[in-house]
């Protein structure tokens, strides 16, 4: 049985909406061969990513990280496409949280990072503009 998660969530809501890999990845500026790397799970969107690509398929952000388990989380229960069932085993559901809160401190990490880096480039602007003076 394989873990459902985040990578699910918007290969579901894709297809949902009707979008192809195509035109998603396109609209994303990625070649579709990257994009489906992230339906995979094979890489992490980021938050920046995950903003587009809400907006371009037109869902709320957090469609991607809702963890009502009737709509959201399967299993498979063999190895056919069509046949799959809601995964409400709580050990699954905790780990797939688990998942995207790593996924969101992860982006936090970088988030903060960058204002570091905008503020001591500010710190350092103005300073030569008081040399300057």
């Amino acid at each position: 049985m394989e873990t459902k998660g985040l990578h699910f969530n918007i290969k579901r809501l894709r297809e949902l909406k009707g979008y192809t890999r195509d035109q998603v990845a396109a609209e994303l500026n990625m070649t579709v061969s990257g994009y489906s790397k992230i339906e995979r799970g094979e890489v992490d969107p980021g938050i920046g990513k995950l903003e587009r690509l809400a907006e371009i398929i037109g869902v709320n952000l957090l469609s991607f990280l809702h963890l009502e388990t009737a709509n959201i989380f399967y299993s498979d229960t063999d190895s056919s496409e069509d046949k799959k069932i809601p995964n409400t085993d709580p050990l699954h559901l905790f780990r797939t949280q688990q998942k995207y809160i790593a996924l969101l401190e992860r982006e936090v990490e970088r988030l903060n990072l960058m204002i570091e880096i905008m503020r001591d480039s500010e710190r350092e602007n103005l300073s030569k503009g008081k040399n300057i003076r």
